[in-house]
This record gives structure tokens, C-alpha cells and sequence, in this order.
């Protein structure tokens, strides 16, 4: 059986997910980089970088996957919503999304 849901629903569904497993990253500041800011989980992986400079977000890539895997969402959809949700969940104004291998 299939669904339909519209873009908005689709949204907010992905972003309440994010918020369920990545919305609680912890953000840190390291001194010699000094224009980026890094965002790590409780177990002190790092998920998310961003350059304040220039407005780049490095995403990891496993979250990317997930929701390209688990929402069936192409990556110009999973770039637009990461962006809303960085905005609404961190205050990052991201001008671009890429993923990131922190392994």
C-alpha cells in the first residue's frame, strides 16, 4: 500500500527524526579553527562541522544515507531539508551541504 504525503509532511517527519537522533549534538570550538565550529554526539563522535566563513556544512555521511535510504528522499531533497533543520535545530545558516567521512 502506498502513502501520500506532501512535501510539508514529508518535511516535518524527517526533521522530528533528526531532532529524535541528531538533535542534541554538543557543539565545541576548538582555538586554531577558529571560523569553524564542530558538533559531536554523546559519544563523542563528530557529526557535523560548520564554516562560519563561508557557510559550509559537513554533514556525516551516515546520517545523509539514512535518509536517503529510510525516507526514499534524492540528495537535492535531503541537502534542502538538512539545511531547514540545522537552521530550526542549531542556528546554522548553511549555504551548502556536503557530506562528510569522520571515521
Amino acid at each position: 500500500m502506498d502513502i501520500q504525503v506532501n512535501k510539508d509532511q514529508l518535511d516535518r517527519v524527517v526533521i522530528k527524526w533528526l531532532n529524535k537522533h541528531y538533535g542534541n549534538l554538543t557543539l565545541k570550538e576548538i582555538s586554531y579553527f577558529t571560523d569553524t565550529v564542530f558538533y559531536f554526539n554523546h559519544n563523542n563522535k563528530q557529526m557535523m562541522d560548520y564554516n562560519t566563513d563561508n557557510g559550509i556544512l559537513h554533514v556525516n555521511n551516515d546520517i545523509l544515507m539514512s535518509l536517503v535510504n529510510m525516507f526514499k528522499l534524492t540528495y537535492v531533497d535531503v541537502n534542502a531539508i538538512v539545511k531547514k533543520w540545522t537552521y530550526e535545530t542549531y542556528d546554522i545558516d548553511a549555504q551548502k551541504v556536503y557530506a562528510a567521512d569522520y571515521n
